[in-house]
């Protein structure tokens, strides 16, 4: 109604010029104003048939934007974010002359094999008797006959013995390697003092049947002379069991390349989702620069880069491999439980990358929640309460977690398997957290610590030399079925395999704290941790937490330092900073998801010291408040002083000692130093 009036007022006024012309003029003007009036009602009809037209597109869209702003909503709700390495370095590590654990088992076996029915019991005697009885002597006879009847051969000598006692029936090796154990002087008066207890042969014999009776005897000796007996032992090619002597491994030149993608959504206010995926490789190959297995898909340990090579749950996601992407980090946050600072958490933890390591990473904040000493991404839960005053200081914020996770699942298992899932309980305290400044305690344990990690294989020297020995002399043979070495006496199966048997050995204590600021341009760290075992169990290699060879079960503890610093430079776009790391004997980190290419820095038993670069480029406005790119270069020296770095297994030894002694063998060649140099191009997006 409102259209047809406003309609008819414009008519109107457009004709009234008209009609005081029809006045004027008779009829021609009234003709004239007809044409006006038809021509000015077209005109109108257009009009409105175009604004209908208008009308009807504009609904059109507004529903469409009704329709697509669902999408969009859901859009939203998806932060994307995520960042890009590319990587080269250089390396070069120098070893030390050592004891192989391979050698020393093999040598171990040797002396057991001339105790039993391959040896001195066998029937291989002239006539098919037995090599004792060639001797004149029964199990039965005293120590001190052995000694009187052997005597006159060991006294004319090595050649003279082997003669004498091949003759009576052992194998020259057999003859060369009792040999080697009687004509040590040190070993000879401990056979000694068994010939004085009143042993006899059997008892003898007995003490020599089994690799930890063996190493007992073994520890009344001092290391020159287990060195001088081994030398002295026929070997794999009658040259003894000698150290390996010390080399060097170089990698001119490693390319690798990382993008990691970093997702974060709500589902409801309070309730969010943060995930991050990676796909990390080296260049030409899809598998890590240093192979678990070798060439013929053994679990070989001849590489300085035994743990680095290990793929578990642990390194997932953090170490070279092939193109797949993997799962890095996935967890639900539910916050403000309750309208208090009080969140739960609870899936794969952001734990890699924690502070101070983000600043020579080149990163503005914090990447992780513990101190870089922890280095494992686990699966587990997380309780966590803010404040904004500690006690009776205001304005000092912070935070407390209370955090739980699940390092190993042993699955369905029959019962005393020895074999429990292996937790992580701990806290993590922000005590203050403003600004530049930052200070963080925490403390946690790791409970029912396996020695070897899920989804790898540590080889077992000692099963290895044993079943060797067994092929060799016709008393094993291998069933490629299952895989087990049976007895060709009787059939039975003597060993299930030549790797170490998974177990439970006991739990690992370790406390860190870090204090982080900033002045003016300079960013500072300092950092000290301490680690406490506690061993419960010995495995079937004779290796508990910190110790071997069947030794006592203690207690070590063990401390680290980190300190450092970058000074970023004011109007420029370059940092520079430099840190030092320093661990002792029994020091024991949790870092296997490092991010040092070949060995972590803070598992370091001795010392690192490493310089680097940062420089920003300047390629236009950022993108995003994420958007960033850089280019890092640096260099890191490590000085080894005790082994295992890293390994909660086995004794830390000095570098420069295990050349000296077979009971200081190791399942690895060491590191005595080593450099790297890196130089990476990065982007955050």
């Amino acid at each position: 109604m409102v259209k047809k009036i406003s309609t008819l007022a414009l008519a109107g006024l457009l004709a009234l010029p008209a009609m005081a012309s029809a006045g004027a003029g008779g009829a021609a003007a009234t003709s004239d104003m007809q044409a006006q009036m038809d021509a000015l009602t077209k005109q109108l009809n257009n009009l409105k048939a175009q604004m209908a037209e208008i009308k009807t597109s504009q609904d059109a869209k507004f529903e469409d934007i009704d329709a697509k702003s669902e999408k969009w909503d859901l859009a939203s709700r998806f932060q994307w974010s995520g960042d890009m390495r590319n990587r080269v370095d250089f390396h070069t590590a120098d070893t030390v002359d050592f004891y192989s654990a391979n050698n020393v088992a093999t040598g171990i076996y040797d002396f057991v094999n001339i105790a039993g029915t391959n040896g001195f019991l066998s029937h291989n005697g002239p006539g098919g008797s037995v090599p004792l009885a060639n001797f004149g002597l029964t199990v039965n006879s005293t120590v001190a006959q052995l000694l009187q009847n052997l005597g006159p051969a060991l006294a004319g000598g090595k050649a003279a013995f082997v003669g004498a006692a091949t003759g009576a029936g052992l194998t020259t090796k057999q003859a060369t390697d009792t040999f080697a154990l009687f004509s040590n002087p040190n070993a000879g008066a401990l056979v000694q003092q068994f010939a004085a207890a009143g042993f006899t042969v059997n008892q003898l014999l007995g003490a020599m049947s089994t690799p930890q009776s063996l190493a007992g005897i073994m520890k009344n000796l001092s290391a020159a002379d287990r060195a001088s007996i081994f030398s002295n032992m026929y070997g794999a090619s009658g040259a003894g069991y000698l150290p390996t002597p010390a080399t060097t491994y170089e990698n001119d030149t490693l390319y690798t390349t990382r993008m990691r993608l970093n997702l974060r959504a709500k589902a409801t206010e309070d309730i969010e989702v943060k995930a991050r995926i990676v796909g990390y490789k080296a260049w030409g190959m899809q598998d890590s620069p240093t192979p678990e297995t070798d060439q013929n898909g053994i679990h070989d340990t001849n590489n300085p880069y035994f743990l680095n090579s290990r793929s578990f749950d642990g390194t997932a996601g953090r170490a070279p491999g092939d193109n797949k992407l993997v799962l890095d980090r996935a967890f639900m946050n539910w916050n403000n439980i309750g309208g208090s600072p009080v969140w739960f958490s609870v899936g794969l933890r952001p734990t890699t990358d924690g502070p101070p390591a983000h600043l020579r990473m080149g990163q503005d904040e914090r990447m992780a929640t513990p101190v870089a000493y922890m280095d494992y991404p686990f699966d587990g839960i997380s309780i966590g309460y803010a404040y904004n005053n500690l006690g009776s200081l205001t304005d000092a914020p912070g935070r407390i977690r209370f955090c739980y996770g699940r390092g190993f699942e042993n699955g369905p298992q029959e019962k005393n398997t020895g074999i429990s899932d292996v937790d992580f309980a701990g806290v993590s305290w922000d005590v203050y957290s403003k600004g530049s400044r930052f200070f963080n305690i925490q403390s946690f344990g790791a409970f029912n610590i396996f020695n070897v990690p899920g989804d790898t294989y540590f080889p077992n020297p000692l099963e290895k030399a044993r079943a060797v020995q067994g092929l060799t002399d016709g008393s094993l043979a291998y069933d490629p079925t299952t895989g087990h070495y049976l007895s060709t006496t009787d059939g039975s199966t003597v060993l299930t395999n030549t790797y170490l048997d998974r177990m439970n050995m006991g739990n690992i204590f370790q406390t860190a704290a870090v204090y982080m600021d900033k002045y003016k341009d300079m960013n500072y760290f300092g950092t000290v941790g301490w680690s406490h075992t506690v061993p419960k169990a010995t495995d079937e290699m004779g290796i508990s937490l910190m110790n071997d060879f069947w030794g006592e079960l203690k207690s070590k503890d063990g401390y680290s330092i980190l300190v450092g610093g970058r000074y970023d430079i004011p109007n420029t776009s370059l940092k520079i900073g430099a840190e030092y790391n320093h661990g002792s004997k029994n020091w024991l980190a949790f870092a296997p998801g490092h991010d040092d290419m070949y060995s972590s820095k803070v598992a370091t038993r001795g010392n690192v010291y490493e310089v680097y670069g940062i420089y920003d480029i300047p390629a236009g406005e950022a993108i995003s408040k994420y958007g960033k790119a850089f280019i890092r270069l640096g260099y890191q020296h490590y000085d080894y002083n005790y082994t295992y770095s890293g390994m909660w297994l086995g004794t830390p030894n000095k570098v420069e000692d295990i050349k000296n002694d077979p009971l200081m063998a190791q399942f690895y060649p060491v590191i005595d130093s080593m450099d790297q140099v890196y130089l990476t191009f990065e982007a955050n997006f």
